[in-house]
């Protein structure tokens, strides 16, 4: 074996320390332009070479030569295999007392902000009105954006202030100003998340005012397949509007078209498609410049450039054997060529009922080229009569994580899961043709049971019960349902269904939809004649949980029969004699006893609870709730004197 040179004593003109692992580090410092390099050290032992990355621990410690210390040791037993061992297992040692702990990094990621901002004028007055949006569009609510108004003729400073923005990211100040040119400035200096972001406007009050006004198609949802888009901007003015020149601009202020505008001030663009830029979040702006009567103005809209998605779920074969899986492949892209790196969810679909019931199977993820493969096993899948094999129907589904792409499905592909051979079916089944033989048998010689018939079930609670709720973006606006009695399950015609401001009513089939809803919270009430309102809180727009709602709502005529049937079934023989004996029955039968549980005319008093239950039971408008309300006390009153009676 080699041996290394003793290590030379340091000089001194190197600054040397010695940490606790006994090694030699030296100090030195280099201009790093503000950064952090990985450290890195070397040692040398048996000949061969190791390293060891210090990375993003901000140390000043550079190049460590371990093999100096490591030398010296090596150097006092020369050959044999103890030797080598002993050199490799200080190595070992160095290395773990010497490295420090890396420092775990740390990723912030802010988003981009942006600071709409624009002016009306009012009589010795101008009215700031702004809002304060992320980079994909989304309001933010509650920060700070400071404000100031200068006068550039003279120079001076007319508003410097500091608004709080509304739930909506909304702000709105009033300032007195006079004549003459201003200009204004918001500045919003940003948090942990957010960017900071800062806009300037001129403010020409010697000229006319001028404001524009531009109407995007679609709610500002601009669909990127077709050619052109149609946009429209008005300008408003107490002056003539005929002969703006008006510019379009994306958020970039990259130019889009330009036009006059007509004798009515309006003015129609068509953008190409391809001019408005990739998929996602934007804004389009309209800009007019000043000219001898006329002010300068500016406005934007903000705007979803979107392109629809097209996905395919194929397999090699239509059927496979029970246990064997299946391979699925398919392929994910827009009018512009393949998705890569998306996700797609595999799901069995199956119909029970009314209900639509999906398991999910797998997730994987597009190649570069948008395609997918995924092998899964159906057996189990698609509802309960595929447990033993049986035809599973599939989808794949895409959910769009952007504003810019929407989410598809593609079409479903049945595949029917085969059971076992035909060589092997027989012998299966003959031991369970046996065992029911012999239960036959067993059964003609035991002695006959009662057979036991299970009570009704409980009808379902009452109340307004949301639907399934989907993974998609909120986007579903409207509120639709059906209305039903809670007991009898029959739908309830004429309900009334109020929603803030809007209203509707139920058809034959009890069902209702409020369609224009605003988003935001909002109070639903529905009510019918004869039954008890029900109350819930909804918003919108919603991801589906409040397109089928199912609201139950109970019969006043059930509420004020339901506590008198409880003091009955305490008094009656039998309780197979309330679906026999009237109200009047049970109280005659109560006036035979020796005892009377409650006084005469006390609101706990049967007589009188059986005159309320049937005059609001059997009359044709039905209780009322304060009738309900009323029984409800007097049982509860004749329930205490029973158990005090009972104590006594």
């Amino acid at each position: 074996m080699p041996s290394l040179a003793p290590a030379k004593a340091p000089t001194a003109s190197q600054d040397r320390s010695f940490s606790l692992s006994g090694l030699p580090t030296r100090k030195s410092r280099r201009p790093l332009d503000g950064l952090r390099r990985p450290r890195t050290h070397s040692l040398h032992a048996a000949g061969r070479w190791a390293r060891v990355s210090r990375k993003g621990t901000g140390s000043d410690n550079d190049d460590v030569p371990f093999h100096r210390c490591l030398a010296s040791v090596d150097g006092c037993a020369q050959g044999g295999t103890v030797t080598h061992l002993w050199s490799w297992l200080t190595a070992v040692i160095a290395i773990s007392c010497a490295a420090p702990v890396a420092a775990q990094p740390t990723v912030l990621v802010r988003a981009e902000t942006r600071i709409e901002l624009r002016t009306e004028r009012m009589p010795n007055r101008l009215v700031l009105l702004g809002a304060l949006r992320d980079d994909l569009g989304f309001a933010l609510a509650g920060q700070p954006i400071h404000l100031r108004l200068d006068s550039m003729a003279p120079r001076r400073t007319l508003l410097r202030r500091t608004v709080q923005t509304d739930p909506d990211g909304a702000f709105r100040v009033e300032v007195e100003v006079g004549r003459g040119d201003h200009e204004l400035r918001a500045t919003y200096n940003g948090d942990r998340g957010h960017e900071r972001a800062q806009v300037s406007r001129s403010v020409d009050l010697d000229r006319a005012d001028v404001r524009l006004r531009v109407a995007v198609p679609n709610g500002g949802r601009l669909d990127l397949d077709q050619d052109l888009q149609e946009i429209e901007v008005q300008a408003i003015s107490l002056l003539n509007v005929d002969g703006i020149t008006i510019e379009l601009v994306d958020e970039l202020d990259r130019p889009l078209a330009a036009g006059s505008s007509n004798a009515e001030g309006r003015v129609r663009f068509e953008v190409a498609s391809r001019d408005l830029g990739e998929p996602g979040a934007g804004r389009v702006k309209a800009m007019s410049q000043a000219d001898g009567t006329r002010a300068r103005a500016q406005t934007e809209v903000p705007v979803v450039r979107f392109r629809a998605t097209e996905l395919s779920l194929n397999s090699a074969t239509g059927a496979v054997e029970l246990g064997e899986p299946v391979v699925l492949t398919g392929d994910l892209g827009d009018s512009q060529g393949p998705l890569g790196d998306r996700a797609i969810g595999l799901f069995a679909r199956a119909d029970s009922g009314d209900d639509l019931r999906e398991e999910h199977l797998a997730t994987v993820l597009t190649d570069a080229d948008g395609t997918y493969r995924a092998e899964v096993r159906l057996e189990g899948h698609g509802g309960p009569d595929n447990e033993a094999g049986g035809p599973v129907r599939l989808i794949a589904r895409f959910e769009s994580e952007t504003l810019g792409r929407e989410g598809s499905e593609s079409a479903p592909l049945t595949v029917t899961v085969g059971g076992t051979g035909r060589g092997t079916w027989l012998w299966a089944a003959l031991p369970l043709t046996i065992s029911l033989f012999a239960l036959a048998i067993i059964a003609r010689r035991a002695p006959r049971r009662l057979t036991v018939i299970p009570p009704p079930a409980a009808p379902a609670p009452k109340g307004i019960a949301p639907s399934l709720r989907s993974s998609r973006r909120p986007a579903d606006p409207a509120i639709a349902g059906r209305v039903v009695d809670r007991t009898r399950k029959s739908p309830i015609r004429g309900a009334l269904v109020t929603l803030g401001e809007l209203r509707a009513s139920t058809g034959e089939d009890g069902a209702f939809r409020v369609d224009g809803v605003p988003p935001g919270e909002h109070l639903l009430r529905v009510s019918a004649r004869g039954y008890s309102a029900e109350e819930t809180i909804v918003s919108s727009p919603h991801r589906g949980e409040w397109s089928a709602i199912t609201v139950r709502l109970e019969s006043l005529r059930e509420q004020i029969l339901a506590p008198y049937r409880r003091i009955a079934l305490a008094l009656i023989p039998s309780s197979r004699l309330w679906e026999v004996w009237t109200n009047r029955e049970v109280l005659a039968h109560d006036q035979e006893g020796p005892d009377q549980q409650a006084k005469p005319g006390g609101t706990g008093d049967l007589e009188h609870l059986t005159a309320k239950v049937d005059e609001g039971f059997y009359s044709k408008q039905g209780p009322s709730e304060a009738d309900v309300l009323e029984v409800r006390a007097g049982a509860e009153e004749r329930r205490r004197e029973g158990s005090t009676r009972g104590r006594s």
